[in-house]
């Protein structure tokens, strides 16, 4: 079994890279991955860059070039359910843009009717959080909205709650997990809040961006840790 793991950004692959052995560097164009072993797992891991298409591009490349058998994408998010705050994490249960018609994926190929996470992948993060201690954080299961804007407004904020009812948005996860469902892969997004997707969230992400991706990326160690196959 080989697994694939996406950050955006460096910091949200930076602690998986300093675990993995036998590692070695692949360059496919402008994209580098690394291959090794991670927590006695076979893995290729890569920091897809921000934004939805980058995303898509790194997961089909990882399926294509490097037979990724179930992907994982790992980083932070703005909190939209009242519920969360700072360093609580979402884990996905069903993805959606909030900056594209859902009909178009309906109506037209390739016909997805949703973007859902698998159950099993899904099982797997909420066992991993709960067997790490993360202090007072929380872990949910719910939905992720993703579009190609940072969200620092709570005009904005509010309008996509209103209209897709999220736990989280974010930048990269609808399309990663758009890209596996089209080439029924399994997959899963953990995601640790760094901010609420407010007037503050650019100096929240900043500050807690760090601390945040190590968050996820602890969760990612202890699922491959424990997985069996």
């Amino acid at each position: 079994m080989k697994w694939g793991i996406i950050g955006a950004m460096p910091s949200e692959v930076t602690l998986l890279k300093q675990q993995m052995q036998d590692i070695c560097e692949v360059n496919v164009g402008r994209q580098i991955f690394w291959e090794g072993i991670l927590c006695n797992q076979e893995v290729v891991v890569s920091s897809c860059g921000i934004g939805k298409v980058n995303a898509a591009i790194t997961a089909q490349m990882m399926i294509d070039r490097f037979g990724a058998q179930r992907i994982i994408n790992t980083g932070i998010a703005g909190a939209i359910h009242h519920d969360l705050k700072v360093l609580d994490v979402v884990v996905s249960r069903e993805l959606c843009y909030h900056d594209y018609n859902a009909r178009f994926l309906r109506d037209y190929p390739p016909y997805i009717d949703s973007i859902r996470a698998s159950d099993l992948m899904i099982e797997a993060a909420v066992e991993a959080f709960e067997a790490i201690d993360h202090g007072s954080s929380c872990c949910f299961v719910g939905k992720i909205a993703s579009g190609d804007q940072f969200i620092e407004s709570s005009e904005v904020k509010n309008k996509i709650v209103e209209e897709h009812h999220p736990m989280c948005v974010e930048m990269e996860g609808a399309a990663i997990g758009h890209a596996c469902t089209v080439n029924d892969i399994p997959f899963v997004i953990i995601r640790t809040m760094s901010d609420n997707a407010d007037e503050n969230a650019a100096d929240s992400a900043t500050n807690f961006e760090e601390v945040a991706a190590k968050h996820s990326a602890g969760i990612v160690l202890e699922m491959l840790s424990r997985c069996k196959d």
